[in-house]
């Protein structure tokens, strides 16, 4: 079974942000506190913008099952559901601590208050993005943005329960999709989305 990570380009912005904060405030050399005395005004611009291009992501992926493709779920999705609405509250009450004591630049609080707006309605509009599809002629896995995918030729078996799915190879290697928090629906209409869509002579069974 083969991985992807896809969000590469979005860690690297974020690392970038908070690479150049740490550097705001240490300032080890002359050249980098220059640069950023004169671009750290615009960080909570682009913080907004990549918040808001990370959004409009999650919506793209609601309600996007279809004949090649079914949503499931893990355990890591009620930490997603519940942590924008911790970081965005936390964000609002010190940026508008912050603004009644007029301390720093009140167009950058009003900015970092909108931030922590954001993250609130990111966490409203919050659905797992974790899928399994078959595509290519292949089975491809999803999982916390990370993508995994075998050829449906290799595949002798596949084993679904609520907190994993077990996928045998022809070979007897043994690949484990683990952390998964499916209920008895979805077991269900995953094993019926295997089986319809699979046509090669695979033994598919949840447990």
């Amino acid at each position: 079974m083969k991985k992807e990570n896809k969000h590469i380009s979005t860690l690297i912005v974020i690392g970038f942000l908070l690479v150049s904060f740490f550097f705001n405030e240490t300032k080890p050399y002359k050249f980098i506190k220059f640069y950023i005395d004169k671009y750290s005004i615009y960080y909570p611009t682009l913080l907004i913008a990549l918040m808001s291009w990370l959004l409009l992501s999650n919506l793209r992926h609601r309600n996007k099952e279809n004949k090649t493709l079914v949503i499931i779920t893990t355990e890591n999705d009620n930490y997603y559901r519940i942590l924008p609405y911790i970081f965005g509250s936390l964000t609002i009450i010190v940026s508008l601590i912050l603004i009644y004591y007029s301390i720093f630049d009140f167009k950058i609080l009003i900015q970092v208050t909108f931030i922590g707006v954001l993250l609130i309605i990111s966490g409203i509009l919050y659905e797992p993005v974790n899928y399994v599809q078959i595509k290519k002629e292949k089975l491809i896995f999803n999982i916390d943005n990370i993508k995994k995918w075998i050829k449906l030729d290799k595949i002798k078996s596949i084993n679904i329960q609520s907190d994993k799915i077990v996928v045998l190879e022809k070979s007897d290697r043994i690949n484990n999709i683990d952390h998964l928090n499916m209920t008895t629906i979805d077991l269900e209409k995953l094993e019926d989305f295997l089986k319809s869509n699979i046509k090669t002579n695979t033994e598919i069974e949840s447990v």
